[in-house]
């Protein structure tokens, strides 16, 4: 500061003299989207709608002109890998659950018996009449 109080161009503010960038509301969309991916990686579906959820706030967050920060890298990243093991997750229990209960008779007893001792009602009646022309004849 000069004598009358004026502040000199030499001084910074201390947000200019960090070099931070400040988080625009995109970019912390982005990474609670990219938390909540890998938070709810056990539902697959979940995991994947959030990931995507928060590559779209990234890309967002950079058409405004601003430049990426390390919170959007880190975002894009979370993102990724959630939506990665989300896609696993479901085609994991498409091919170890779903596909041999609609072709195998055998198996589709075994989840109908594990099904109904754990739940206290059968798979039958869970689904209803209306998919029992998918099942396989017992």
């Amino acid at each position: 500061m000069d004598f009358f109080g004026a502040a000199s161009q030499n001084e910074f503010t201390p947000e200019q003299k960090s070099g931070e960038k400040k988080l625009t509301g995109f970019s912390l969309a982005a990474l609670v989207c990219a938390v909540l991916s890998l938070l709810s990686l056990c539902t697959g579906v979940f995991a994947i709608s959030f990931g995507c959820m928060g590559i779209l706030f990234v890309i967002l967050a950079r058409r405004k002109n601003q430049p990426m920060t390390n919170a959007n890298y880190i975002s894009m990243c979370m993102c990724l890998v959630g939506i990665i093991l989300g896609i696993s997750l479901v085609i994991y229990v498409l091919a170890t659950v779903i596909i041999p209960m609609l072709t195998d008779p055998e198996a589709f007893r075994e989840l109908n018996t594990f099904y109904k001792n754990t739940y206290g009602v059968s798979l039958e009646e869970m689904l209803g009449e209306d998919i029992s022309g998918l099942l396989p004849n017992l």
